[in-house]
């Protein structure tokens, strides 16, 4: 087993150092009214980001024509929520649970985005990018498809195939997005093309078509459009079941030579592992075991907690499988909430 594999706790060291990261733990944690104060259990933390978020884009940006300057959009609370993030996915993994859970706890949009801003986040702690980066990141994430809001939603709220109008329209929520915030292009470059750039891919593939082949896509929307396809197969849609994470990771790999490159994909196993977070698996001694967090640079021997299979109370045993030569994953475990790769009908996703 090679040592040298870090585990977030590892890469915690280099953010925690940062004299940023005292004030957000007495801000963030130790405040009894923040959202992730410590007394309180993953899924309250996720349910009150997630309405914090809810408010800033249906509330405050949802019912505005357009930005006519960076007053009118709250980014003291868009990068509150975006530190509060950061926060979460190096103190708290227990957050990430609850952005892998097949179904969504509230509006669509409103947890997409927060889900596809924790695994930006990830990802972005996980290819050691600077702090004020993984913010501007999340923050990037956290609005990426705020286009949709633009989209009519019986187009949004269609449950089977689009028809090539339907389909034309939802292609241009990029573009809706680029206009809607297009006077902040001097100030927040980066927002502007993580909220046009993160459905193009790395040939000139994707939408909007106004983007050129040879133009260069920014790193945020190359992240955030990995995270977005992560997310978006591992949760349930009206015409489909979930797919299990490892499998989304899988399809996603599988789909490399058309969407996205080599340098973005090892990035995404070496942060997000074959086994992301959430994942159900089977280990060797036959045990069922969910992976709780994942280890850099070891994508296939991520931590696991084996889940009990009796009422006994007995605490369920957390185990470093990057440090445990005798355990490994020898395959997934489905719940009725997943697509059973046999059962896959040709192309479904």
């Amino acid at each position: 087993m090679d040592r040298s594999a870090k585990t977030l706790a590892d890469l915690r060291k280099s953010i925690e150092s940062l004299p940023i990261f005292v004030v957000l733990d007495s801000i963030y944690s130790r405040n009894d009214k923040s959202p992730i104060a410590r007394g309180k259990v993953g899924s309250e933390k996720y349910t009150e980001l997630m309405k914090m978020l809810e408010d800033i884009l249906h509330n405050r940006l949802q019912k505005m024509p357009a930005v006519t300057s960076a007053r009118d959009v709250p980014f003291t609370t868009l990068f509150s929520l975006a530190e509060m993030i950061v926060y979460s996915v190096i103190k708290a993994p227990d957050v990430c649970l609850e952005v892998m859970a097949p179904d969504y706890r509230g509006d669509f949009l409103t947890c997409h985005c927060l889900n596809v801003a924790f695994l930006s986040c990830r990802m972005g702690v996980g290819m050691s990018l600077p702090y004020k980066d993984i913010t501007e990141l999340v923050v990037g994430a956290l609005l990426h498809d705020f286009g949709m809001t633009r989209v009519p939603t019986d187009v949004t709220s269609h449950a089977g195939a689009l028809s090539k109008e339907q389909k034309q329209a939802m292609e241009e929520h990029p573009i809706h997005a680029w206009r809607y915030f297009e006077k902040l292009r001097r100030e927040f470059p980066w927002l502007l093309c993580a909220v046009l750039q993160e459905h193009k891919r790395e040939h000139g593939q994707g939408y909007p078509a106004t983007t050129t082949e040879s133009e260069e896509l920014h790193l945020y929307a190359r992240i955030i459009g990995v995270c977005d396809s992560l997310e978006a197969l591992t949760h349930t849609r009206p015409f489909r079941k979930a797919f299990h994470p490892a499998d989304a990771m899988k399809t996603i790999i599988e789909a490399r030579e058309f969407l996205f490159s080599r340098n973005l994909l090892r990035g995404a196993i070496n942060s997000l592992s074959m086994y992301p977070v959430g994942s159900l698996v089977r280990l060797n001694s036959n045990c069922t075991a969910q992976v709780v967090e994942s280890v850099t640079d070891a994508p296939l021997r991520p931590v696991v907690r084996v889940l009990s299979e009796t009422d006994d109370g007995a605490p369920e045993e957390r185990v470093d499988l990057s440090r445990d030569s005798n355990l490994y994953v020898t395959g997934l475990v489905y719940t009725e909430k997943y697509i059973v790769p046999e059962n896959r009908k040709p192309g479904q996703a």
